[in-house]
C-alpha cells in the first residue's frame, strides 16, 4: 500500500473513532445485582435466558423474563439482579460505551432514552439477536484492527431492536406459543416445514397462522423459513471449508441452482463471493 493510500485509509477509519468502548463480556451464569448511577457512559445488556428484576430511580420495578434487551444511560440510578431465589443465574451479554455517536443516537431515537417509555424489550428474533451479539463481542476480543465493525455491529443491534416486529406482538395471547413456533424453525430451518399441520396443531386455521406470522416475524412462514435457511448457509460458508453444494443441502436446498439463486439475491453476493468476502479467519 502505497503512502497516498495508507493515508486515506487512516482517514476513513477515523471516521468510526467517535464511539469508545468501555467494557464488554459474556457471562453465562450471572448472579451479582447493579445499583448504581453510570455517569459517564451508556450500555446495551442482552439476557437470553433466566428471569431478571430491574428498576430506575423510582419508578416500579418490573421482572424481565427473557429474551429481552435493556440498556442504560447516564444520570438515573439502575438496579438490576436476579429475579429468582438462590441458586439462580442467568445468560448476561452486555457492551458498555460512550462518546459523540452515542450521543446522537439518543439524540435521533436509534438509541430509545425516553423516561416515558421502559428501557427495555422483550427480543421477538433471540437467536439472530444472541448471533449479532455474539459477533460484536468477537470484534471487541479482536482489538483496535476491529473497531470499526464493532461500532458498526452495535449500530446494527439498536437497529434490528427497532425493526423487530411491533412490541404489541408481546402481548398477543399466542406469544408464547409463536415464540416456541418461531425458536423451532430457527433452530432447524432445513426441515420440510408444514405450516398447515403447525397450524392444525396450536388450533387455527392456516390463514391464522399467517396473519400471527406478519405480527411476530414481518412475512409469512414461507418466507420466514427460507431466510432462515439462508441465514445458516451464510454462517456455515463464513465458519466452515464446507463446499457449497453441501452447504445448499444442509439447509434444505439441494438443488444448488434454485440454492445459489436464492443466495444471491438476499446476500446481493454469489454464496463462493460471499465466502471469500466474509470467511471467519478460524475457518
Amino acid at each position: 500500500m502505497d503512502k497516498e493510500s495508507l493515508f486515506l485509509y487512516k482517514t476513513n477509519m477515523d471516521y468510526f473513532d467517535d464511539l469508545q468502548f468501555l467494557n464488554f463480556n459474556h457471562l453465562k451464569d450471572y448472579r451479582l445485582g447493579i445499583d448504581r448511577v453510570f455517569p459517564d457512559r451508556y450500555a446495551l445488556n442482552y439476557a437470553h435466558d433466566g428471569h431478571v428484576f430491574f428498576r430506575m430511580d423510582n419508578e416500579p420495578a418490573a421482572v424481565l423474563e427473557w429474551p429481552v434487551a435493556y440498556w442504560t444511560w447516564p444520570g438515573p440510578r439502575f438496579r438490576y439482579g436476579l429475579a429468582s431465589g438462590p441458586g439462580g443465574a442467568w445468560n448476561h451479554r452486555y457492551v458498555a460505551f460512550s462518546g459523540a455517536r452515542a450521543e446522537r443516537w439518543r439524540e435521533t431515537g436509534l438509541m430509545p432514552v425516553d423516561r416515558q417509555a421502559p428501557p427495555y424489550a422483550i427480543v421477538t428474533e433471540p437467536q439472530a439477536f444472541r448471533a449479532d451479539f455474539d459477533r460484536m463481542l468477537d470484534f471487541l476480543r479482536g482489538g483496535p484492527d476491529k473497531h470499526a465493525e464493532a461500532v458498526l455491529a452495535l449500530e446494527g443491534l439498536w437497529v434490528r431492536l427497532h425493526k423487530q416486529p411491533s412490541t404489541r406482538a408481546v402481548f398477543h395471547p399466542r406469544y408464547r406459543d409463536m415464540q416456541s413456533l418461531l425458536n423451532r424453525v430457527a433452530a432447524q430451518p432445513a426441515l420440510p416445514w408444514d405450516f398447515r399441520r403447525e397450524a392444525a396443531d396450536m388450533g387455527m386455521t392456516p390463514a391464522h397462522l399467517r396473519r400471527l406470522f406478519r405480527l411476530f416475524a414481518d412475512g409469512s412462514p414461507a418466507a420466514f423459513a427460507q431466510r432462515k435457511r439462508l441465514e445458516q448457509a451464510a454462517h456455515l460458508l463464513r465458519e466452515t471449508d464446507m463446499p457449497v453444494k453441501h452447504v445448499a443441502k444442509a439447509c434444505g436446498m439441494p438443488d444448488l441452482h434454485y440454492f445459489s439463486k436464492r443466495f444471491a439475491r438476499h446476500y446481493a453476493l454469489p454464496p463462493a463471493t460471499y465466502r471469500r468476502t466474509f470467511a471467519s479467519p478460524h475457518a
